[in-house]
Protein backbone atom coordinates (compact mmCIF):
# COMPACT_ATOMS: atom_id res chain seq x y z
CA UNK A 1 0.00 0.00 0.00
CA UNK A 2 1.74 3.45 -1.20
CA UNK A 3 2.53 5.50 2.20
CA UNK A 4 -0.07 8.00 2.41
CA UNK A 5 -3.00 5.34 1.57
CA UNK A 6 -1.41 3.46 5.03
CA UNK A 7 -1.74 6.69 6.77
CA UNK A 8 -4.65 7.35 5.96
CA UNK A 9 -6.21 3.53 6.50
CA UNK A 10 -4.56 4.31 9.98
CA UNK A 11 -6.29 7.05 10.14
CA UNK A 12 -9.80 6.15 9.39
CA UNK A 13 -8.91 3.02 12.12
CA UNK A 14 -8.22 5.55 14.77
CA UNK A 15 -11.42 8.38 13.99
CA UNK A 16 -13.72 5.46 13.81
CA UNK A 17 -12.57 3.60 16.77
CA UNK A 18 -11.46 0.45 15.97
CA UNK A 19 -7.97 0.63 16.89
CA UNK A 20 -6.17 0.00 20.27
CA UNK A 21 -2.91 2.59 21.62
CA UNK A 22 -0.16 0.74 22.27
CA UNK A 23 1.88 3.01 23.78
CA UNK A 24 5.66 2.54 24.84
CA UNK A 25 8.24 5.05 26.80
CA UNK A 26 9.25 7.37 24.06
CA UNK A 27 6.64 10.13 24.74
CA UNK A 28 7.53 9.76 28.90
CA UNK A 29 11.50 10.34 27.87
CA UNK A 30 11.51 13.60 28.40
CA UNK A 31 9.85 12.70 32.39
CA UNK A 32 11.11 9.56 33.00
CA UNK A 33 14.66 7.56 32.47
CA UNK A 34 14.76 5.26 29.43
CA UNK A 35 15.15 1.63 30.03
CA UNK A 36 19.03 1.59 30.41
CA UNK A 37 19.53 4.54 32.38
CA UNK A 38 16.85 3.22 34.77
CA UNK A 39 18.54 0.16 35.13
CA UNK A 40 21.77 2.13 35.48
CA UNK A 41 20.27 4.23 39.08
CA UNK A 42 19.13 0.38 40.03
CA UNK A 43 22.55 -0.89 40.03
CA UNK A 44 24.17 2.39 41.53
CA UNK A 45 21.38 1.88 44.39
CA UNK A 46 21.54 -1.90 44.72
CA UNK A 47 25.45 -2.00 45.05
CA UNK A 48 25.83 -4.09 41.68
CA UNK A 49 28.20 -3.90 38.53
CA UNK A 50 27.50 -1.29 35.88
CA UNK A 51 26.22 -2.01 32.88
CA UNK A 52 28.50 -2.05 30.06
CA UNK A 53 28.14 0.43 26.82
CA UNK A 54 27.11 -3.11 24.85
CA UNK A 55 24.72 -4.01 27.67
CA UNK A 56 22.49 -0.86 27.54
CA UNK A 57 21.22 -1.76 24.02
CA UNK A 58 20.43 -5.59 24.88
CA UNK A 59 17.57 -6.23 26.14
CA UNK A 60 18.43 -9.93 27.60
CA UNK A 61 21.24 -8.04 29.39
CA UNK A 62 19.26 -5.43 30.93
CA UNK A 63 16.31 -7.49 32.30
CA UNK A 64 19.08 -9.83 33.82
CA UNK A 65 20.42 -6.58 35.11
CA UNK A 66 17.34 -5.74 36.78
CA UNK A 67 16.95 -9.13 38.45
CA UNK A 68 20.28 -9.10 39.72
CA UNK A 69 19.14 -5.29 41.32
CA UNK A 70 16.49 -6.79 42.92
CA UNK A 71 18.12 -10.30 44.52
CA UNK A 72 20.57 -7.73 45.63
CA UNK A 73 18.88 -5.45 47.34
CA UNK A 74 15.08 -5.57 47.26
CA UNK A 75 14.44 -2.43 49.53
CA UNK A 76 16.70 0.07 47.33
CA UNK A 77 15.07 -1.43 44.11
CA UNK A 78 11.60 -0.63 45.26
CA UNK A 79 13.34 3.00 46.25
CA UNK A 80 14.49 3.81 42.82
CA UNK A 81 11.47 2.59 41.21
CA UNK A 82 8.82 5.08 43.40
CA UNK A 83 11.34 7.88 43.54
CA UNK A 84 11.13 7.43 39.08
CA UNK A 85 7.57 7.11 38.72
CA UNK A 86 5.38 7.35 41.57
CA UNK A 87 4.96 10.87 41.83
CA UNK A 88 2.13 12.93 40.87
CA UNK A 89 1.92 14.17 37.17
CA UNK A 90 1.05 18.29 37.27
CA UNK A 91 1.77 19.32 33.81
CA UNK A 92 0.93 16.85 31.06
CA UNK A 93 2.50 16.95 27.43
CA UNK A 94 1.09 18.15 24.94
CA UNK A 95 1.82 14.33 22.84
CA UNK A 96 -0.25 12.44 26.22
CA UNK A 97 -2.92 15.04 25.54
CA UNK A 98 -3.65 14.59 21.81
CA UNK A 99 -3.24 10.78 22.38
CA UNK A 100 -6.37 11.26 24.81
CA UNK A 101 -8.25 13.35 22.89
CA UNK A 102 -8.22 11.07 20.07
CA UNK A 103 -10.70 8.45 19.40
CA UNK A 104 -9.17 5.25 20.48
CA UNK A 105 -11.39 2.46 21.30
CA UNK A 106 -8.58 1.41 24.02
CA UNK A 107 -5.40 1.84 25.53
CA UNK A 108 -2.46 -0.27 25.92
CA UNK A 109 0.79 0.72 27.84
CA UNK A 110 3.95 -1.02 29.16
CA UNK A 111 4.74 1.95 31.08
CA UNK A 112 4.86 1.85 35.39
CA UNK A 113 4.20 6.09 34.71
CA UNK A 114 0.76 7.72 35.62
CA UNK A 115 1.15 10.20 32.74
CA UNK A 116 -1.25 8.00 30.43
CA UNK A 117 -3.97 7.56 32.93
CA UNK A 118 -3.61 11.57 33.84
CA UNK A 119 -3.87 12.51 30.76
CA UNK A 120 -7.03 10.42 30.14
CA UNK A 121 -8.83 11.22 33.31
CA UNK A 122 -8.14 15.28 32.67
CA UNK A 123 -11.10 14.88 29.83
CA UNK A 124 -14.58 14.07 31.29
CA UNK A 125 -16.06 10.37 30.56
CA UNK A 126 -12.89 9.19 28.26
CA UNK A 127 -11.94 6.54 30.10
CA UNK A 128 -14.02 4.23 31.59
CA UNK A 129 -11.73 2.24 33.78
CA UNK A 130 -7.95 1.43 34.49
CA UNK A 131 -6.75 -2.35 34.39
CA UNK A 132 -3.45 -3.32 35.79
CA UNK A 133 -1.05 -6.16 35.96
CA UNK A 134 -2.16 -8.88 36.27
CA UNK A 135 -5.72 -8.11 36.25
CA UNK A 136 -6.15 -7.76 32.97
CA UNK A 137 -9.44 -8.31 31.28
CA UNK A 138 -9.26 -8.94 27.58
CA UNK A 139 -13.32 -8.59 27.37
CA UNK A 140 -13.31 -5.27 28.81
CA UNK A 141 -11.05 -4.07 25.59
CA UNK A 142 -13.22 -0.87 24.38
CA UNK A 143 -15.16 2.61 25.67
CA UNK A 144 -11.24 3.58 26.31
CA UNK A 145 -10.27 1.90 29.09
CA UNK A 146 -6.49 1.70 29.90
CA UNK A 147 -4.26 -1.18 30.59
CA UNK A 148 -1.23 -1.43 32.07
CA UNK A 149 0.08 -4.52 31.80
CA UNK A 150 3.67 -4.21 32.80
CA UNK A 151 1.97 -2.83 36.44
CA UNK A 152 1.26 1.01 37.62
CA UNK A 153 3.45 3.22 40.11
CA UNK A 154 0.62 5.37 41.63
CA UNK A 155 0.76 8.09 43.34
CA UNK A 156 1.03 8.02 47.16
CA UNK A 157 0.59 4.19 47.13
CA UNK A 158 2.46 1.22 48.80
CA UNK A 159 4.30 -0.39 45.87
CA UNK A 160 4.10 -4.09 45.60
CA UNK A 161 7.12 -5.26 43.24
CA UNK A 162 5.31 -8.62 42.79
CA UNK A 163 3.26 -6.59 40.10
CA UNK A 164 6.10 -5.15 38.24
CA UNK A 165 7.27 -6.30 34.91
CA UNK A 166 10.50 -4.99 35.19
CA UNK A 167 12.92 -8.20 36.12
CA UNK A 168 13.82 -11.28 33.92
CA UNK A 169 11.54 -13.44 36.32
CA UNK A 170 9.15 -10.83 36.09
CA UNK A 171 8.73 -11.33 32.33
CA UNK A 172 9.36 -15.13 32.57
CA UNK A 173 6.49 -14.81 34.59
CA UNK A 174 4.36 -12.70 32.36
CA UNK A 175 5.20 -14.17 29.48
CA UNK A 176 6.72 -17.57 29.26
CA UNK A 177 3.39 -19.75 29.61
CA UNK A 178 0.51 -19.37 27.51
CA UNK A 179 -1.89 -18.97 30.66
CA UNK A 180 0.48 -16.27 31.56
CA UNK A 181 -1.85 -13.41 32.32
CA UNK A 182 -0.03 -10.91 30.11
CA UNK A 183 0.78 -13.70 27.17
CA UNK A 184 -3.01 -14.61 27.18
CA UNK A 185 -4.19 -10.68 27.00
CA UNK A 186 -1.63 -9.74 24.50
CA UNK A 187 -2.45 -12.55 22.16
CA UNK A 188 -6.22 -11.70 22.15
CA UNK A 189 -5.62 -8.07 21.51
CA UNK A 190 -2.91 -8.66 18.92
CA UNK A 191 -5.00 -11.21 16.78
CA UNK A 192 -8.18 -9.74 16.82
CA UNK A 193 -7.64 -5.79 17.45
CA UNK A 194 -5.80 -2.96 15.02
CA UNK A 195 -3.16 -1.50 17.11
CA UNK A 196 -1.17 1.62 16.83
CA UNK A 197 2.52 1.24 18.64
CA UNK A 198 3.50 4.61 19.53
CA UNK A 199 6.89 4.84 21.41
CA UNK A 200 7.88 1.41 21.11
CA UNK A 201 10.25 -0.54 19.29
CA UNK A 202 8.78 -3.89 20.33
CA UNK A 203 12.53 -5.57 20.97
CA UNK A 204 12.06 -7.04 24.72
CA UNK A 205 12.62 -11.12 23.58
CA UNK A 206 9.16 -12.48 24.92
CA UNK A 207 6.99 -9.11 23.17
CA UNK A 208 8.64 -10.04 19.97
CA UNK A 209 8.18 -13.65 19.94
CA UNK A 210 4.61 -13.78 21.61
CA UNK A 211 3.75 -11.32 18.58
CA UNK A 212 5.53 -13.86 16.03
CA UNK A 213 3.22 -15.98 17.18
CA UNK A 214 0.09 -13.76 16.74
CA UNK A 215 1.61 -12.96 13.19
CA UNK A 216 1.52 -16.82 12.06
CA UNK A 217 -2.06 -17.09 13.56
CA UNK A 218 -3.37 -13.90 11.88
CA UNK A 219 -2.00 -15.41 8.29
CA UNK A 220 -2.89 -18.83 8.68
CA UNK A 221 -6.85 -17.13 9.16
CA UNK A 222 -6.40 -15.16 6.36
CA UNK A 223 -4.94 -18.45 4.84
CA UNK A 224 -7.97 -21.04 5.04
CA UNK A 225 -10.53 -18.33 5.35
CA UNK A 226 -9.41 -15.47 2.71
CA UNK A 227 -13.35 -13.82 3.31
CA UNK A 228 -12.03 -12.72 6.79
CA UNK A 229 -9.41 -9.58 6.82
CA UNK A 230 -7.40 -9.42 9.82
CA UNK A 231 -7.51 -6.07 11.33
CA UNK A 232 -4.26 -4.35 10.58
CA UNK A 233 -1.76 -3.31 12.89
CA UNK A 234 0.50 -0.02 12.59
CA UNK A 235 3.88 1.22 14.05
CA UNK A 236 4.33 5.10 14.37
CA UNK A 237 8.47 5.99 13.47
CA UNK A 238 10.32 8.59 12.79
CA UNK A 239 11.83 8.78 9.24
CA UNK A 240 15.77 7.82 9.03
CA UNK A 241 18.54 10.38 8.04
CA UNK A 242 22.27 9.54 7.61
CA UNK A 243 25.04 11.06 9.50
CA UNK A 244 28.77 10.01 9.06
CA UNK A 245 29.69 9.04 6.01
CA UNK A 246 26.69 10.77 4.12
CA UNK A 247 25.49 14.50 3.38
CA UNK A 248 23.48 15.70 6.14
CA UNK A 249 19.68 15.61 5.91
CA UNK A 250 19.32 12.86 3.01
CA UNK A 251 16.98 10.04 4.45
CA UNK A 252 18.51 7.01 4.65
CA UNK A 253 16.08 4.71 3.20
CA UNK A 254 18.11 1.49 3.20
CA UNK A 255 18.18 1.32 6.65
CA UNK A 256 13.97 2.71 6.99
CA UNK A 257 13.67 -0.65 4.72
CA UNK A 258 15.67 -2.98 6.87
CA UNK A 259 14.06 -1.51 9.86
CA UNK A 260 10.34 -1.74 7.91
CA UNK A 261 11.35 -5.68 7.70
CA UNK A 262 11.64 -6.24 11.30
CA UNK A 263 7.99 -4.86 11.54
CA UNK A 264 6.80 -6.53 8.20
CA UNK A 265 7.49 -10.06 9.97
CA UNK A 266 5.39 -9.57 12.63
CA UNK A 267 2.46 -8.17 10.31
CA UNK A 268 2.91 -4.28 11.31
CA UNK A 269 2.63 -1.70 9.12
CA UNK A 270 5.33 1.48 9.04
CA UNK A 271 3.76 4.65 9.08
CA UNK A 272 6.72 7.40 9.54
CA UNK A 273 6.86 11.04 10.53
CA UNK A 274 9.65 13.62 10.25
CA UNK A 275 12.44 13.61 13.49
CA UNK A 276 11.62 17.18 14.04
CA UNK A 277 13.50 17.91 17.67
CA UNK A 278 13.84 15.83 20.53
CA UNK A 279 10.63 16.74 21.49
CA UNK A 280 8.53 14.44 19.74
CA UNK A 281 7.46 17.63 17.69
CA UNK A 282 6.91 15.63 14.21
CA UNK A 283 5.16 12.94 16.28
CA UNK A 284 2.89 15.88 17.43
CA UNK A 285 2.20 17.01 13.99
CA UNK A 286 1.18 13.95 12.64
CA UNK A 287 -1.09 13.32 15.90
CA UNK A 288 -2.49 17.38 14.88
CA UNK A 289 -3.30 15.57 11.53
CA UNK A 290 -4.86 13.29 12.81
CA UNK A 291 -7.10 15.30 15.16
CA UNK A 292 -7.80 17.28 11.98
CA UNK A 293 -6.23 20.61 13.63
CA UNK A 294 -6.03 23.85 11.72
CA UNK A 295 -3.22 26.13 12.11
CA UNK A 296 -5.64 29.36 13.12
CA UNK A 297 -3.97 31.79 10.56
CA UNK A 298 -2.22 35.01 11.06
CA UNK A 299 -4.22 37.89 9.92
CA UNK A 300 -3.66 41.79 9.76
CA UNK A 301 -6.02 44.50 11.25
CA UNK A 302 -6.85 46.27 8.20
CA UNK A 303 -8.79 42.99 6.16
CA UNK A 304 -11.98 43.65 5.45
CA UNK A 305 -14.42 41.57 8.05
CA UNK A 306 -16.50 39.31 6.05
CA UNK A 307 -19.39 39.57 7.85
CA UNK A 308 -22.43 36.48 6.60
Amino acid sequence: MPVDDEKEALFQAIRGGSCVAFVGSGPSRSAYPRWPDLVDRLCGACGVEPLTAEGREDADILLGKAEECREANEAAYCDVLTAAFGTEVYDIPRIYSQLAKLQFRSYVTTNFDPMLRTALDSIPEKCDGVYVYPDLPVQKIGRGRLFHIHGLMAPGAVLNVDRIVLAKADFERAYSHEYSMVRSFLAQLFTYNSCCFIGIGLREPELRRLFLACAAVRRKLQYDWPDLTPPRHYALLPMLYRRAGGPPGVRDLDAEAIEARTFDELGVNVVRYQPLDDRHLGLIQLLDECLELLTVPIRSGFEPENIK
